[in-house]
């Protein structure tokens, strides 16, 4: 079972689970390169391996890497919507926000983009709801980070009598 986040563009996500010998739950992400460029630049471009045994997997065999940024913090305008600091838990975190973290991983910017599993199975439904969920959040951090913003400041100053 897939379900996908829908078109391309600056996000690709497919999640889905089943079959012989399934774990748990496969994810793929493809962003379009400026976003892990964003990610990257966060912080000072070293990456980390993903640490085995806790809740993800790398699927390929090539090792999975993270990049890591400052001191580990995103400073997200609406934390209710998602977070970039959880790598290696679950997709919904605690408060009901979502896990963004896997915007972390080395390579999403590639054509291939990059997959991993969670050590969780997701229902049908459940997942449904996290491609909204995820497509929606993806959508803010590009509103909050990656869209350019102007702003004009207008200073008057008014004589007083």
């Amino acid at each position: 079972m897939l379900y996908q986040t829908g078109k391309p563009g600056l996000f690709e996500f497919a999640i889905g689970h089943g079959g012989k010998g399934c774990k748990g739950t496969e994810i793929t992400i493809k962003a379009d390169p400026v976003i892990e460029d964003f990610v990257r630049d966060l912080g000072d471009g070293t990456v980390r391996p993903l640490q085995a045994g806790y809740a993800w997997y790398p699927i390929n065999p090539i090792p999975a890497e993270i990049y890591t940024f400052g001191n580990g913090e995103l400073p997200a305008p609406d934390f209710d919507t998602y977070q970039m600091d959880a790598v290696n838990k679950g997709l919904v975190l605690e408060g009901d926000a979502v896990n963004l973290s896997f915007l972390r991983f080395k390579g999403i910017g590639s054509p291939l983009g990059v997959t991993f599993g969670i050590k969780a199975v997701y229902s049908p439904s459940l997942m449904e709801s996290l491609k909204t969920r995820i497509g929606k959040a993806c959508r803010q951090l590009c509103r909050d980070y990656i869209v350019p913003v102007t702003m004009r400041l207008v200073i008057v100053n008014k004589d007083t009598e």
